[in-house]
């Protein structure tokens, strides 16, 4: 017995050490964007040529590091999260489909944003140097 669990305690630790998840959730890594919610419930209002409200998902691009890209999938989150997507004259989702749709498309969301919101770390040259000591010191004279 206490093998077994030896064996099962080492094989998780070296999944560990090479970045496997035994329990990871497997679709939000295979659809990120939740293709197979938005074929079966927003291609035919905003898909196959469909333009309505402005809004076509099929010409929409993937790469939320352009600005209108990312504010055109958290409109669609905020969508869908506030049921207002699809309309209530269409059909309707399950409430297990929309919260697996919803947590992947959140998850890429904020990694994206993520992403765009790391710091980058740098010298600063003399100027900026120069104004960040003088505010310093201006900070300390403040404190006397």
């Amino acid at each position: 017995m206490a093998t077994k669990l030896n064996t099962f305690v080492m094989i998780l630790t070296a999944m560990g050490l090479f970045g496997i998840t035994p329990f990871a959730p497997l679709a939000s890594a295979a659809e990120p964007f939740g293709d197979a919610f938005l074929k079966n419930h927003c291609y035919d209002c905003h898909g196959d040529g469909v333009k309505k409200g402005g809004l076509s998902i099929e010409k929409l691009g993937r790469d939320l590091s352009d600005a209108e890209t990312m504010r055109l999938w958290v409109l669609i989150h905020d969508r869908v999260t506030a049921g207002q997507m699809p309309p209530k004259k269409q059909t309707r989702p399950k409430p297990a489909e929309s919260r697996a749709f919803l947590k992947s498309l959140s998850s890429t969301l904020t990694q994206a944003h993520t992403k765009q919101r790391e710091v980058v770390l740098r010298r600063l040259n003399r100027i900026e140097g120069a104004i960040a000591v003088t505010a310093y010191a201006l900070y300390i004279i403040r404190l006397l």
